[in-house]
């Protein structure tokens, strides 16, 4: 169990964590996580983020991760709000008096290399 203030923080590092390392990987396969030099273009009456210097149109990935906030009373008499991180499948014990559950939810935005149609039509490679 986290204190609420510990939760906020773990998860902001973590996100930055896993945003950080996805930008190594992205690297490496012609993608970029979280480009600079962003812009809005109208597309077919809808306005839509694109990477300006590549051109390439940004796609932003939603994360949407549910959580339990509880208000526990210790024996040392406080009261405090701990955070669990859900799963499928989990089962945990409880003893607080009374819980809510809470969304936590953040979009990453991403822009993928083009590819031509020179290297469409090239054969497969293992």
């Amino acid at each position: 169990m986290l204190r609420l203030e510990d939760f906020v923080s773990e998860t902001l590092k973590q996100i930055i964590n896993g945003v950080e390392a996805a930008q190594k990987y992205a690297e490496d396969h012609g993608a970029l996580v979280n480009p600079g030099g962003l812009s809005w273009s109208p597309t077919d009456g809808d306005m839509r983020l694109y990477d300006s210097r590549s051109r390439a149109f940004v796609q932003e990935v939603e994360f949407d991760v549910a959580v339990v906030t509880s208000d526990a009373t210790k024996s040392g008499g406080g009261v405090g709000v701990f955070v669990w991180a859900l799963s499928a499948g989990a089962k945990r014990q409880t003893d607080a008096t009374s819980s809510m559950q809470s969304r936590i939810r953040f979009n990453v935005p991403m822009s993928f290399r083009a590819q031509s149609p020179s290297e469409r039509d090239k054969p497969p490679t293992a």
